[in-house]
């Protein structure tokens, strides 16, 4: 057996001082007995490439005012992202995939453990990224897609968030970036991308365009063989609504005697155009989500019953009339009172008509008024 050669502690020392000089500091996976963490912070580049792999620091700051690389026992992780991702290939090694926006975050295991984040830009070297915010008439306009007309991604589009801004990324040279809205000028931004920009688009109405703002009169009819179940009452619903129209989004407010409002739930229903086609969306909770469900368009039919009617609606406008299919529901519930969310509340009948499963669906009209 080989005889162990015990090597003076003083020898190890030194030679830990020699061999550390110019170098990283260690990484230890515990902090030093009696300190306290009171911080982390994630270190590295800011951007890297698709395919390009960086190394990432965890640094402890301790109660003592000392500083430990805790690399190795922190958890690394992708937290967040807008198109961009990356694989995470062991402690503190980060490895870019897909152009975009990611947060990557760093989390220690220890008693007050803290975490920290670093926004990080997947992107190829020599490209950037571009953003900014899309108004209309000077508000923010939000889900306008932007395009990339011409130049590195030529067909890209990125659709503004909730407060109208876009991003958009990997970009380079020469490039053009475009804003199509139905019923609004078109807008066309040119550009010479060399470093991260800021593009803002303002849109104004297409002078003369047919909006459709205003108020209509919204005739629905459930299908004719829904007559076997449904009471001869529900099969046809007149009711005004108000539409407004920012570009091709559409809002629908509802009016009618028995409405039956929640709340808690959305008032309005949605829709688009685009040209002569009209969709709108009348939205109700899904089945599993509770019961009983809440609907945006639902009337009192008496004190104890009510008439719920939810779907998409797909048209076609003519003139000051649009007409075509509504793809859900025809709903009847009676409830034990006048409150029809209190307990006891039950579906008396209902006819659905859905697209893909029925031969013929409901249908409905809307008159301007």
């Amino acid at each position: 057996m080989a005889r162990r050669t015990r090597v003076p502690a003083v020898l190890v020392f030194a030679a830990l001082l020699v061999g550390g000089c110019g170098q990283s500091p260690t990484r230890p996976t515990t902090m030093p007995a009696g300190a306290g963490l009171v911080s982390i912070r994630l270190e590295g580049p800011s951007r890297i490439a698709p395919d390009q792999t960086a190394d990432y620091r965890v640094i402890a700051t301790l109660s003592d005012g000392a500083s430990d690389d805790v690399t190795a026992s922190a958890v690394l992780q992708q937290t967040w992202a807008r198109g961009g991702t990356v694989r995470i290939d062991g402690p503190g090694r980060v490895t870019g995939v897909a152009e975009g926006a990611l947060d990557l975050t760093a989390s220690y295991p220890a008693p007050g453990g803290s975490a920290a984040t670093l926004r990080v830009l997947v992107l190829e070297a020599g490209t950037y990224e571009v953003s900014g915010v899309v108004t209309e008439s000077g508000r923010p306009f939000p889900g306008v897609p932007v395009s990339v007309l011409s130049g590195r991604h030529t067909g890209l589009k990125a659709s503004t968030d909730y407060e109208g801004r876009y991003y958009l990324y990997g970009l380079a040279g020469p490039t053009e970036l475009q804003v199509i809205q139905e019923g609004l000028r078109p807008v066309t931004h040119a550009l010479l991308v060399s470093t991260d920009a800021n593009v803002d688009f303002g849109l104004e109405p297409l002078p003369g365009y047919d909006s459709l703002a205003g108020t209509w009169r919204l005739t629905l009819e459930a299908e004719s063989t829904c007559a076997s179940v449904l009471p001869a009452e529900t099969m046809f619903r007149t009711l005004s609504v108000a539409i407004a129209q920012r570009g091709s989004q559409l809002s629908v407010a509802l009016d009618s005697t028995g409405r039956v409002v929640f709340d808690d739930y959305p008032q309005a229903g949605i829709g688009g155009v685009a040209g002569d086609h009209v969709d709108m969306y009348f939205q109700r909770d899904p089945d599993a989500e509770r019961f009983p469900p809440r609907w945006v368009l639902m009337e009192r039919l008496s004190p104890t019953r009510f008439l719920g009617i939810s779907g998409p609606l797909s048209g076609t406008r003519t003139g000051s009339t649009v007409s075509g299919t509504l793809s859900g529901y025809f709903s009847v519930y009676r409830s034990v009172g006048p409150d029809y969310l209190a307990a006891g509340t039950a579906l008396e009948t209902e006819c659905l008509r859905k697209i893909g499963q029925h031969a013929t669906l409901h249908s409905f009209r809307l008159d301007r008024d």
